[in-house]
């Protein structure tokens, strides 16, 4: 059963890196989404969490359709065992970025599913009866990070308040610079949709290097504590930002940590900010992914067959000369299914042309945040979320 646009690997090897399995979804989904009309930021991360959050209660069709989209192992005990590390990780604030999910019911839900997600995952799960899962939603959010709510379209909040299950994710982080940049003067950006001069920022710092084939990457390091860094990679005159999209694959990405050179590196580029909102349900049934979206595919209550009808993220990313604030909230809901280089020893680089960027934890290599830079005023919220 092979879904159109992402490659099948079920893998039931018991020493499966599912961090790896994450990063090669990342890439797959990226790919997806790529689009020349906008910037596109998004956290496959969160995709991949709330996904496999669901395998453990998943029928034989749904779990099989996961395994092969997600490069999960057959065994689910391993993939809830994964889970708990991650979360623990998250929940300590190790790695620099908070994580953060909540059940929202108003059925009574099957013990077999909550259960492992309250011990393993934390997850947080709430009562919804005769409660506006919106207000609460919002609140719950507030607690956790910044007005998340506020980047969520008015289609997606009213489609929620359908839902008889609504899981949430929300992912963030705030990360400093470890060497702070400076404004710099206007320069041309070279965008898709043409010329413009924007404000660049520089830094001169001693990091990650590679040149490759089709591409050059700069790592850019944040604050020490966070385990966190920036990837900036950006094609080379012999292609474009879409040839970089679609033929990078998680193979390219291992091959920068194999490849990496240490150099002092003169960077320039430009601040620059992106939001967008994704119909993820759309995206992945377009993609050949049809079985979890069927009727009674998971044991989420006790009684009745639900259908997941809702998938959508919301995601923002602000990148200045002081670091990178990035979020993404991912609401999954379901209802009964009767219902709805330079020639000298410094690494001169201006990036001036559009380019890809990955923000990951430099210990796991798992890629949080993905997203590519490409259009003036290219941010797009996608109001239809039906």
């Amino acid at each position: 059963m092979k879904c159109p646009g992402f490659e099948a690997s079920v893998n039931s090897n018991h020493d499966v890196n599912l961090y790896s399995s994450s990063n090669q979804f990342t890439f797959e989904f990226f790919k997806t989404v790529y689009s020349p009309q906008q910037n596109v930021v998004v956290s496959p991360l969160a995709m991949f969490l709330i996904l496999s959050m669901v395998y453990h209660v998943a029928n034989e069709k749904a779990s099989a359709e996961l395994q092969q989209l997600l490069h999960l192992p057959e065994d689910k005990q391993e993939v809830m065992l994964h889970l708990s590390h991650f979360f623990d990780q998250s929940r300590s604030n190790a790695d620099g970025y908070r994580v953060s999910n909540v059940i929202f019911s108003k059925l009574t839900l099957n013990p077999a599913f909550y259960l492992p997600l309250e011990k393993r995952c934390g997850t947080e799960r709430v009562n919804l009866t005769n409660v506006d899962v919106v207000a609460l939603a919002n609140k719950w959010s507030l607690n956790k990070t910044a007005d998340m709510f506020s980047i969520v379209s008015p289609a997606t909040i009213n489609l929620m308040t359908m839902m008889d299950i609504v899981m949430l994710n929300v992912i963030s982080l705030n990360a400093s610079w470890n060497t702070m940049f400076t404004p710099s003067d206007q320069h041309t950006f070279y965008f898709l949709d043409g010329e413009q001069d924007v404000e660049f920022m520089e830094v001169d710092f001693e990091g990650n290097y590679t040149s490759q084939i089709n591409y050059w990457t700069v790592e850019i390091p944040y604050e020490q504590s966070s385990n966190l860094s920036m990837i900036v990679i950006i094609p080379k005159d012999n292609a474009n930002i879409a040839q970089l999209v679609n033929s990078f694959t998680l193979n390219d990405y291992q091959t920068i940590d194999m490849k990496q050179e240490r150099k002092q590196i003169s960077l320039e580029m430009p601040k620059f900010s992106a939001k967008n909102e994704l119909n993820l349900l759309e995206i992945l049934m377009q993609s050949g992914v049809k079985e979890i979206f069927e009727d009674g595919r998971f044991a989420f209550g006790l009684t009745g067959k639900l259908r997941v009808v809702q998938f959508v993220q919301s995601a923002v990313i602000d990148v200045d000369e002081t670091g990178t604030f990035a979020a993404a909230i991912t609401i999954f809901g379901a209802i009964p299914f009767s219902a709805d280089g330079g020639g000298d020893n410094i690494m001169r680089v201006r990036v001036n042309r559009p380019f890809m960027y990955l923000i990951r934890n430099v210990i796991s290599k798992e890629i949080v945040f993905i997203g590519h830079y490409s259009m003036l005023g290219g941010e797009k919220c996608n109001e239809e979320t039906v």
